[in-house]
This record gives C-alpha cells, sequence and structure tokens, in this order.
C-alpha cells in the first residue's frame, strides 16, 4: 500500500494488510513521516497485532526534546470476539515497552463506542469495550470522550 502513495519529502513506514485473497490485502497501517523528524527506532509488535497496528518511536526535538511514541491501530471491531480483547491486551504491552517514551499516543481506527449517545442503533452496555479497559489501566485520555458537545 505504501508504494501506492506518492508523498514527496516523507518517509513511509508500514504494516501490510493480511491476505483476504490470494490478490487482495485486508487492513493494514501506513504512516508518513515527514523527513526531518528523526525515527529512533519501529517497535517490535506481536504476530497478533500484524496488519492491526503499527508503533514508532519519533525523537521530538522542540521545544523540549523528547521520546514520542506513536501507535497507529485499525482496532477489530467485534466486542464479542477473542480477538478484540486480545488486540487491546497488546496494545498495552507496546505502550509499556521498555525503554518507555517520555510521550505516547495511540492514533487511528479505534471502532470502539464509549457512549450510549455515539449509537443510535443499539442500547447495548458500552461500558465493558475492552478499549475502556485500556483507557483504565493506563490512565490515557480519549480526546474525543473529553471534546464535549463540539462537532471534529
Amino acid at each position: 500500500m505504501a508504494h501506492m502513495l506518492e508523498l514527496p519529502g516523507y518517509a513511509m513506514y508500514e504494516n501490510p494488510g493480511v491476505p483476504a485473497s490470494c490478490t487482495v490485502g485486508k487492513w493494514g497501517i501506513v504512516i508518513a513521516l515527514r523527513k526531518g523528524f528523526q525515527l529512533k527506532c519501529q517497535l517490535e509488535i506481536s504476530h497478533s497485532l500484524c496488519s492491526w497496528a503499527l508503533a514508532l518511536d519519533i525523537v521530538v526535538t522542540s521545544p523540549c526534546p523528547c521520546v514520542q511514541c506513536l501507535i497507529c491501530i485499525y482496532a477489530p471491531w467485534d466486542v464479542g470476539n477473542p480477538l478484540c480483547l486480545t488486540f487491546w491486551t497488546e496494545i498495552h504491552s507496546v505502550v509499556g515497552q521498555a525503554p518507555l517514551p517520555d510521550v505516547w499516543m495511540v492514533l487511528g481506527d479505534f471502532n470502539a463506542v464509549l457512549r450510549a449517545k455515539e449509537r443510535v442503533s443499539s442500547t447495548a452496555s458500552v461500558s465493558t469495550h475492552p478499549y475502556q479497559q485500556f483507557l483504565s489501566s493506563t490512565g490515557a485520555l480519549d480526546l474525543w470522550m473529553l471534546k464535549g458537545h463540539i462537532n471534529i
């Protein structure tokens, strides 16, 4: 997929999709990092995260030098599938990988509904979503939850 994107001035990193057939991939993650940013390393991820996640440690030099761990994801959507719980457990492991970065963030498609008002078609409980457990166990903040009534 990355080879199909023409982005001069960017370095491309990819975790390609798992083949759905002999000719078509499914899922996959591409990160385009502007040249000039210093890549410290591409983090090792477990085999179960193949095509679902990609993690980079990036050295940010301004305003204060620090290491930023950028984890990009395409999360499984079916909460009833054990893969969903495994996914968030594995992402938690990536966040806790030594050496710990100064700052970390997870970006992408979370496929998670944390509040009933986010979904009009279902009244299912949202408090037990593995993503909610991930937030609690890491002390992370979900910016979408913090945005209030503002549409972004």
